[in-house]
């Protein structure tokens, strides 16, 4: 006689608590930014932005540093540039 074989056992659905749900998975989470594509690629960052850069917009993440001031100092700096070809 040819022996049965018992099927094997379905495994239980994963229990989750109420509280996991409100907790979202970061399993296969893409970045919602989209960098633009520039059609010009002959730009150049002048020693002078890079400098004003290092010297104004420093920030080390101390408690005392407030990150919105930098941000926001960053965002000055930028407002002031105009790279060729790259829309505003």
């Amino acid at each position: 006689m040819a022996e049965q074989q018992s099927p094997q056992p379905q495994q239980p659905p994963r229990t989750r608590t109420i509280g996991s749900f409100s907790r979202p998975s970061v399993e296969n989470v893409q970045s919602p930014i989209r960098h633009p594509t520039i059609p010009n690629n002959n730009y150049e960052i002048k020693p002078e932005t890079i400098t004003m850069f290092a010297n104004a917009v420093q920030f080390h993440g101390l408690v005392n540093e407030n990150a919105q001031a930098h941000i926001k100092a960053f965002y000055k700096i930028m407002d002031g540039t105009k790279d060729n070809g790259v829309p505003q």
